[in-house]
């Protein structure tokens, strides 16, 4: 039986791709997809599937193009060696099958607008070959070597069309034009397009094509123009109401007389109107992603979203609308077989989260279900049940008892780490998760109890590959061993594993598979005793086939090596087999009459001949259909027809099945019950009893610890009163001390993590430092200065120069004097010595002469690096440093010889400074407890006298501040790290440490040594008088009146000795004071001495900083100019290659419109021979039937000139009017699709063909003849016409050539001009020399009037040599002052000589022709009269001048003027009569004229204009030559006159500067002083 047509065997799909849309005429929309092409019908919006996986259609399909149109089709196919197949819709039939022996693959086709079908192959040639799609023949082949991806070729509408090949690899785009002679047709490439950066072309779709002209839009949505022989983007449009700062694809759709620019969610139409354009409307904001847009010949318009549904976009005016089209289409993540239900339905769980149930043979969607972040979905073994997993870790059961309204049952949280895969199996149900790990649950819907139990299966710590549920006790499950592959997931392992809920024991099996197996599949289940199984090894085509028998034994009964031609990849079947790779698809038949074993004959599916990531497949309803996922999220339908042709046999490799042993068995007892248990009464009234005796329990302990507090008071120690007895007491103590070990250790782990933190810190911040900066900052003031801080990496850049410096990096120079400076030296000595100059000047001049040939020594440092960077010699700029290398090495220089030495140095001087301020701030802190001293002696001693104390001033207290303080900068203080704090709180520390701080207190030493050395010490004065004498004894006894002698001489010595004590304490309370103010005044001049010293040393680092800024701006100056050099040679050099391709490109202009007046020539002749053979058959018409038959003569006539309704609209190509040529006089070999106008067409002339319109009684054998000659008549004119299109694209292409010929020649002119520009800024940068002016410090003066000026072309120089060159000036002035005036004294001798010489011959000239006058006259007899009248003529005169004699002569001329004037007016009558006359015959010969134009005029209509314009043409290039000469001979005279004149004024010149250079003339007196 014969395979079914391609487009039967695909039932419905899912998913297309969006890209490849295409328009087929207006009949239908297309979509490729996994070689099934997807057809919507435009009228019955009906679907047909294509499917190409067999020879009869083609060996798979790359790439899809429809006609403009026309409704056909074209396709590629996979295969190597591809062919292109050209179908008609939609009868399906084929057309032609175009092949081609050198092609690997096809990566674009493309319809023209006419016949023309453009494709363009693949690796490695990237070949274009056009073909006529009327006749098949292959027209152009042309191979391009530009890598180029698909959808890379657009083209142009015209009959020749120009080619658009886009390369995104090579960012270029190319374009390409044909070209028709007579000869043959060949493709040129005739301009290239380099895109930059601001052009980027994110999609295919950024190009088409619009009247001829192309356009491109770039990811920023703006849209250019290509202009200018294609040689660059001329920018058109930008979008204006896009907020997106950042780039994204935009596309490019021609719609009617418009562009559509379109990105993913918007979609403008933009017109030309007037030279602009405008916004006809804006679609903003669309729910809608759109990948690609389409328009057919009638101006429809619709839109593929990322599934490839279709919309259609309705137009108005100013705005549109997307309204559903075909929308179907979406992206399935997992499905399954819904059992249990009269229908055969689909359970699709969708990519935007929807399950659905789908009728399978309609593509009927019964309902839907929202379940959140679905990842996989199982249906039960037998009822209409489903269990849906997420990528949440969820499980959703959901119930399909009512099909069209699915409810769900139960919501589960399974895994945290998302569900991966679910088997449900009677009450029983596994999920594994996306780690390999698996749980086992109990499923009841009926009673809705889900429960997740204890695994079963196989240990956790092994990889599970897959799992089967045979029966509701009984499990198969297949893992990995090897723990430490992390490859692709195999199985090596079989577990069959039993148990029994009642037992709780669980029997686990174990046996070693043969082989590393990547997929198997459970085949059929007859009964739990007999269990197949089907197994692919890895990287194998071999096929195992196991059983299991009695849940015991494993027996691998085959081994099959498939006919695959690549490694399997999966396996799946439920009556048969079907094993599939990343290609083909096999089934393998269970049972077949050609053989008595299973699974031998074997025939192919399915081959897509690429690669096809298959994600689930499944082989459904008795073999009935077959349902595949893939891996893009389409789901294919498609029937399994007859499967009977094509068969073939695999190989059997194992003759007798083998057992394999049992490796281990294991009983492990399970707290798992997969049965519904009910609890019983007693166990109720047994855990209610419990609960009551807890109770009372809680209560009794609450009395005695309220009673304990009572009685004692106490609130700690009573648990353990009331627990000192009691066993779990001990358990208590135990978790406490555990909880106590975990609490230290957290604490420390937390100082741990403190410390960790402040390494981490300290190690950054050092890494790359080797010193770190600080400041010093002045005392009580905010004065502040820092040092440098230096890098490890500036240190490693020394160690590594102080490696190489060595070799070649411009060593250093020696300090000694070379042996040529002395040599010179003594040299300028003897030669001085000889002309008698004196010593001491020929000394300076040598020493100035070595210097200027010295080099400077820039980089040796003698003493301070800051006085080296600010000596005179250094800040002088070298000329000489041009070169990179040269600016290279003096920047590492300058780092490792000047910079970081200058650092180093400064920081020495910081050293210092800092530790002057440390001894600075101690010798404070003394003087401060001098003054705390003075202060309390002196509070005493006022007590002492009865004076009133005071409470001195808060003494100032010198600190380092934070930033002063490396420790400081590098500690990381506690709320700079958020770690857990579990240290004891702030006041139980203090408490305990109180007694180490009284020990380690200062008063605590000083009371224990006075307590130790009492009477030891020496007794000071100062301590003495703070001392007050004890009073006498008797005075407290006795009264003064009782005091006896001695009590009286005691009283006395008493007295005396506080009178001594007291003056004592006013004198050291004067030492106090005076101590005072020197102790102040010392401190005083400790913080101004320190902080002038800090002024200075920041004063200091301003200058250091200046010196190695100014190096710094002094090397950057220099790498600008010298980058800026190299930014100009490159653009130099750029526009160079350009005007080179320029040229290249001006030369094939040249060349191509040269070919292209050849092929107007070539189809102008075509047109005379047609004209030719039009009047030929006009010429047999008159002479067959209008002489032969006269008596139908008008009637014939009329019928000949009569033809078939014709809409222009159809007849608007060469295409159409070709075609319908060749098919008037024969029937055509070709079946190439018209359209239905031109059908029309046809009918109607077959209908003026028909014998009735014959006229009456007129002959059939003439009739025929007629009809023949008028289908003649009308072929030859449709040819015409034909040719006149072809004529017209021509001439127009010609005329495009011409423009496009000249804008590139201006382009070029441009390209030059701004060459020769930045070739004179490149030497305006070389010949200039930065200009550094460093001003000393002081003050600048300007003028009130003075103005900024422009220094830009000014040099700085010396005023005493500005002086020297003035006086030189000057002095010269001076002389050429003279010079000129001898010279203008010389120069007017000369012109009055030359006067006098022309005046001279000029007399001699005139005497001469005086003489020659005088020579020729002859004396006549009139003359000889007249001179003997002489006297009477002088008469005459005489009376003349007399009164009255000149008005007589007056009125005799007046009156001989009138009769003149009489005469002239009767000539002036006379003539008017004339003038009446002539215009009278004037009239007559206008009308004579209008007769002659209507003659020219019926002449013109019927003359020959081609050869005239051919002869005018001539005439003109004759012309146009003549006056090319004319001009070129007097431009060449006028430079020949223009050479002699600047000769002769050169000439001049220079006699007239060197007039001594001859000897004067003789008559030339001497020159004046």
């Amino acid at each position: 039986m014969a395979n079914p047509p391609p487009w039967q065997s695909c039932l419905w799909a899912t998913y297309s791709s969006p890209n490849s849309l295409i328009t087929i005429g207006q009949e239908a929309l297309a979509v490729l997809h996994d070689n099934t092409i997807h057809f919507t019908d435009l009228k019955t919006r009906n679907k047909l599937f294509y499917n190409i996986d067999n020879p009869a259609v083609g060996l798979g399909a790359r790439n899809i193009a429809g006609h403009y149109s026309l409704p056909m089709f074209a396709y590629s196919e996979t295969v190597i060696r591809p062919s292109i197949h050209i179908v008609r819709y939609p009868d399906m039939h084929k057309l032609f099958q175009l092949h081609s022996k050198s092609v690997v693959s096809y990566v674009d086709i493309i319809f023209s607008n006419n016949d023309l079908l453009i494709a363009l192959s693949g690796f490695p040639d990237y070949t274009f070959r056009i073909w006529n799609c009327r006749t098949g023949n292959l027209l152009v082949e042309v191979a391009t070597g530009i890598k180029c991806s698909s959808y890379a070729v657009h083209c142009s509408s015209r009959t020749w069309p120009m080619i658009m090949q886009y390369s995104k690899f090579d960012k270029a785009i190319v374009f390409w034009e044909m070209h028709y002679s007579a000869e043959a047709m060949k493709l040129h490439e005739i301009s290239r397009i380099q895109l930059q950066k601001s052009n980027l072309l994110s999609t295919q779709f950024s190009m088409c094509s619009l009247d001829d002209v192309m356009y491109v839009v770039n990811d920023f949505g703006v849209v250019f123009s290509v202009e200018v022989a294609q040689f660059f983007l001329l920018r058109q449009w930008g979008t204006t109401f896009s907020n997106q700062e950042q780039p994204q694809a935009y596309s490019l759709y021609p719609h009617k007389h418009g562009l559509m620019v379109t990105c993913v969610n918007s979609v403008t139409l933009i017109t030309r109107k007037r030279n602009l354009w405008t916004v006809e409307w804006v679609l903003k904001d669309l729910q809608v992603p759109i990948r690609k847009i389409v328009s057919n010949f009638a101006g429809e318009t619709y839109v593929a979203d990322d599934v490839g549904s279709l919309y259609q976009l309705q137009t108005g005016n100013y705005s549109s609308t997307l309204v559903d089209f075909s929308v179907s289409n979406y992206r399935v993540e997992d499905f399954a077989v819904l059992k249990g239900v009269k229908e055969e339905n689909l359970l699709v769980l969708t990519r935007d989260n929807y399950l659905c149930a789908i009728e399978i043979i309609h593509n009927t969607k019964y309902s839907s279900l929202h379940i959140p972040e679905g990842a996989c979905v199982a249906s039960h073994n037998s009822l209409p049940y489903a269990a849906v997993g997420t990528h949440d870790g969820k499980v959703y059961f959901t119930s399909f008892e009512k099909l069209r309204s699915p409810v769900i049952v139960h919501v589960m949280e399974a895994d945290k780490h998302g569900i991966a895969y679910i088997r449900l199996m009677n009450q029983i149900g596994l999920v594994k998760n996306k780690h390999n790990d698996y749980k086992e649950m109990v499923v009841d819907f009926k009673n809705e109890h889900f429960q997740l139990v204890v695994p079963l299966l196989s240990p956790s710590a092994k990889r599970l590959l897959s799992f089967f549920l045979i029966d509701q006790e009984y499990a198969l499950s297949f893992v990995c061993r090897d723990e430490s592959e992390f490859g692709m997931p195999f199985s090596d392992e079989m577990c069959i594993v039993t148990w029994h809920s009642e037992q709780r024991v669980v029997h686990r099996r174990s046996f070693n598979l043969p082989k590393n197996y990547r997929n198997i599949t459970l085949i059929q289940v007859v009964n739990r005793d007999h269990v197949e199984l089907a197994a692919l090894a890895m990287d194998s085509f071999q096929l195992d086939l196991f059983v299991v028998k009695h849940a015991k034994s494993l027996f691998l009964m085959r081994s099959l090596n498939t006919v695959h031609i690549a490694h399997l990849s999966g396996v799946t079947g439920s009556r048969n087999l079907i094993t599939y790779d990343v290609s083909t698809l096999m089934i393998h038949f269970r049972h077949h009459k050609r053989s008595t074993k299973p699974y031998v004959v074997c025939r192919k599916l399915y081959s897509s001949y690429s690669q096809r990531l298959i994600r689930q497949l499944k082989e459904i309803y008795n073999s009935k259909y077959l349902v595949v996922l893939l891996e893009s999220g389409c789901l294919k339908v498609t029937r399994l027809f007859s499967l009977t042709d094509n068969l073939r046999e695999n190989i059997e490799l194992l003759e007798e099945p083998v057992e394999l042993e049992l490796q281990r068995e294991s009983f492990t007892p399970s707290m798992a019950s997969f049965a519904k248990h009910a609890i019983s009464q007693e166990s109720y009234e047994l855990r209610a009893n419990i609960d009551k005796r807890l109770a009372e329990l809680a209560a009794e302990v609450s009395a005695l610890i309220d009673y304990d507090i009572a009685v004692t008071g106490k609130t700690q120690g009573i648990y353990r009163k009331f627990c000192l007895n009691y066993n779990w007491l001990n358990q208590l103590n135990m978790e406490a001390r555990k909880v106590c070990e975990y609490e230290h250790n957290s604490l420390v782990e937390s100082i741990l993590d403190k410390s960790r933190i402040r390494d981490w810190i300290k190690n950054l911040i050092t890494r790359n430092t080797a010193k770190i900066s600080v400041k010093v900052r002045a005392i009580f003031t905010n004065n502040a200065f820092e040092n440098y801080s230096l890098g490890k990496v500036e240190k490693e850049l020394m160690d590594l120069f102080d490696l190489f410096r060595f070799q070649d990096f411009e060593g250093f120079e020696e300090e000694e004097e070379t042996d040529e400076n002395v040599t010179q030296k003594e040299l300028a000595v003897t030669g001085s010595a000889a002309l008698g100059l004196p010593g001491d000047e020929v000394v300076e001049d040598v020493e100035e002469i070595v210097v200027a040939k010295k080099k400077r020594k820039l980089y040796q440092i003698v003493g301070k690096v800051f006085e080296h960077l600010m000596a005179e010699d250094f800040q002088m700029q070298d000329i000489n440093w041009v070169t990179a290398n040269q600016l290279y090495n003096q920047d590492i220089k300058f780092k490792v010889l000047l910079d970081v030495p200058c650092r180093e140095e400064f920081n020495k001087y910081f050293e210092e400074v800092r530790q002057y301020k440390e001894e600075i701030m101690s010798n404070i802190l003394g003087t401060n407890a001098s003054l705390t001293h003075i202060y309390n002696d002196m509070n005493i001693m006022l007590k002492l006298l009865g004076l009133k104390t005071f409470t001195p001033a808060k003494l100032t207290v010198p600190t380092l501040m934070n930033d002063e303080v490396l420790e400081r900068i590098m500690t990381v203080d506690d709320s700079e790290i958020k770690a857990i704090n579990r240290r004891a709180k702030k006041a139980v520390v203090s408490d305990k440490k109180h007694g180490r701080l009284l020990l380690w207190s200062f008063d605590f030493w000083i009371r224990a040594l006075n307590t130790m050395m009492d009477g030891v010490l020496e007794k000071l004065w100062e301590e003495e008088i703070k001392k007050t004498p004890p009073e006498p004894e008797f005075m407290s006894k006795r009264q003064p009146h009782e005091y006896t002698l001695e009590d009286q001489k005691l009283f006395r010595l008493y007295e005396e000795t506080l009178r001594l004590l007291q003056e004592d304490r006013n004198k050291y309370l004067r030492i106090l004071n005076a101590n005072e103010h020197k102790t102040n005044e010392l401190k005083n001049s400790y913080i101004h001495k320190f902080n002038e010293h800090c002024a200075q040393m920041a004063v200091l680092k301003l200058k250091y900083d200046f010196a190695l800024k100014h190096f710094r701006v002094r090397l950057l100056g220099m790498k600008m100019t010298f980058y800026q050099r190299v930014n100009l040679r490159e653009t130099i050099a750029d526009l160079s290659t350009e005007t080179n391709k320029a040229n290249e490109y001006t030369n094939r202009y040249v060349k191509l419109i040269e070919f292209f007046e050849k092929s107007v020539a070539d189809i102008k002749q075509d047109m005379e021979a047609l004209n030719a053979r039009d009047k030929s058959i006009e010429r047999q018409f008159k002479g067959s039937f209008l002489a032969n038959i006269p008596t139908y003569t008008h009637e014939l006539s009329k019928l000949f000139r009569r033809r078939p309704k014709m809409q222009q609209r159809s007849f608007q190509s060469a295409l159409v009017c070709s075609e319908v040529a060749a098919r008037l006089a024969h029937k055509s070999r070709f079946n190439f699709p018209l359209p239905v106008e031109v059908e029309e067409y046809f009918n109607n002339l077959k209908l003026l063909d028909d014998s009735r319109n014959a006229p009456h009684q007129l002959d059939a054998k003439y009739w025929d003849q007629f009809v023949r000659l008028r289908r003649q008549k009308i072929e030859n004119e449709l040819k015409i016409k034909a040719q006149g299109f072809h004529l017209t694209d021509s001439q127009e292409k010609l005329n495009n050539s011409i423009t496009d010929l000249n804008n590139l020649r201006g382009l070029k002119q441009q390209m030059i001009s701004e060459t020769d520009r930045l070739s004179s800024s490149y030497f305006n940068t070389v010949q200039n020399q930065r200009l550094e002016l460093v001003l000393p410090m002081g003050q600048v003066e300007t003028t009130i009037g003075g103005s900024m000026k422009n220094l830009s072309n000014c040099i700085l120089m010396n005023i005493d040599d500005i002086n020297d060159v003035n006086n030189l000036i000057k002095k010269a002035g001076a002389k050429k002052l003279r010079t000129m005036q001898r010279l203008a004294v010389f120069r007017r001798q000369v012109l009055y000589k030359e006067w006098e010489h022309k005046m001279y011959r000029a007399n001699i000239d005139y005497l001469k022709y005086m003489l020659q006058v005088i020579e020729k006259c002859k004396v006549t007899s009139e003359f000889l009269q007249l001179l003997r009248k002489w006297k009477k003529v002088k008469e005459e005169r005489t009376k003349l001048m007399r009164i009255g004699g000149i008005e007589q002569i007056i009125e005799q001329r007046v009156t001989a003027y009138r009769k003149n004037l009489e005469r002239i007016n009767e000539k002036i009558t006379l003539c008017k009569d004339q003038l009446i006359e002539v215009k009278r015959k004037n009239q007559a010969i206008n009308r004579s004229i209008d007769e002659v134009k209507v003659d020219v005029a019926m002449f013109s209509a019927n003359r020959d204009t081609l050869l005239e314009e051919k002869l005018q043409r001539e005439r003109n290039e004759s012309m146009e030559k003549v006056k090319r000469y004319s001009f070129l001979i007097n431009e060449v005279r006028q430079d020949y006159a223009h050479i002699l004149e600047l000769k002769t004024i050169l000439e001049l010149q220079r006699l007239r500067t060197f007039p001594t250079l001859g000897p004067p003339p003789d008559d030339c007196g001497e020159p004046l002083p």
